[in-house]
């Protein structure tokens, strides 16, 4: 009896463990995306910081006319 009990003991250490590992791989992977989310956010508001004026340069096969 004190084997079978051993075993679920150890089972459930390897459960444990799977989980919280899961769960950390998760928080990290959050932070990763929260981070390349600022950092887009973040570039988008340089870009359209620079942009005070709005000139688009087109070739004479560019134009559109609608």
């Amino acid at each position: 009896m004190a084997i079978i009990g051993r075993m679920i003991g150890i089972l459930f250490f390897i459960f444990a463990g799977y989980i919280i590992f899961k769960l950390l791989k998760f928080i990290f992977k959050v932070g990763q995306a929260t981070n390349e989310f600022n950092h887009r956010v973040n570039e988008m508001n340089k870009s359209k910081a620079n942009k005070k004026d709005n000139v688009i340069e087109l070739d004479k096969n560019q134009y559109k006319v609608e």
